[in-house]
């Protein structure tokens, strides 16, 4: 009878599990955080709001002959007016009763993914808005780069490269007027490290360089 080896006891064996999940990627809301700082939030109805902004100084500096001189003419500080109405943002989670069952115990799991999907679905909907507003406000997270289009991979035009879009992101492309629409795409997989690339689950017909990724 040779010897018990590892494999007949394998069924016994506890299994060790970390109950930690560490973030590996990107998810910061820098930007965001900074202007929500501030503090003068105003509530608005559906109507344009009035920014009013002091855009130029005014007064006229130089020098002047102090015994009886002229001190000549002045002018003043100039205002303009900006408007603004409020764009409506949506963050769309979803999950089955059976994964909310599944994991509403720490006997059954090292998280409670029901409770955990709404904390991170908040922190990268944060996430998505500073991505957001630092574009020039028209949903345009980036454009295709000449000779960016290889299959399903776009390579992208720096400054903002790939950095404005996360995996698993439904875009839209449009043309470079921002008058045709594509089609929608998927994000499968972004590098904006290094080959500043986006690659999506199928490119929409017509897709040509210089097209624009814009939010869904």
């Amino acid at each position: 009878m040779p010897a018990m080896s590892n494999s007949q006891t394998i069924a016994v064996q506890l299994e060790k599990v970390r109950d930690k999940v560490p973030l590996l990627y990107e998810r910061d809301d820098v930007l965001l955080s900074m202007i929500q700082q501030r503090g003068d939030v105003e509530k608005v109805s559906s109507r344009a709001m009035r920014l009013p902004l002091q855009v130029n100084p005014g007064g006229k500096a130089g020098s002047y002959n102090a015994d009886g001189g002229d001190l000549g003419r002045g002018s003043g500080t100039a205002y303009d007016v900006a408007t603004i109405s409020p764009v409506f943002y949506r963050f769309a989670v979803e999950i089955t009763k059976l994964v909310e069952y599944a994991t509403n115990a720490r006997e059954k799991a090292i998280e409670n993914a029901a409770k955990k999907e709404v904390a991170n679905g908040m922190k990268q909907f944060r996430a998505f808005l500073d991505k957001l507003i630092q574009t020039a406000g028209n949903g345009v997270l980036g454009s295709i780069a000449t000779g960016g289009i290889t299959g399903t991979t776009f390579t992208m035009n720096v400054p903002s490269g790939a950095a404005l879009v996360y995996v698993g992101q439904t875009i839209q492309i449009y043309d470079s007027t921002l008058t045709t629409n594509r089609g929608t795409a998927n994000v499968v997989a972004c590098d904006p490290i290094t080959a500043q690339t986006i690659t999506v689950d199928a490119v929409p017909a017509g897709t040509v360089v210089g097209d624009l990724l814009v939010h869904d």
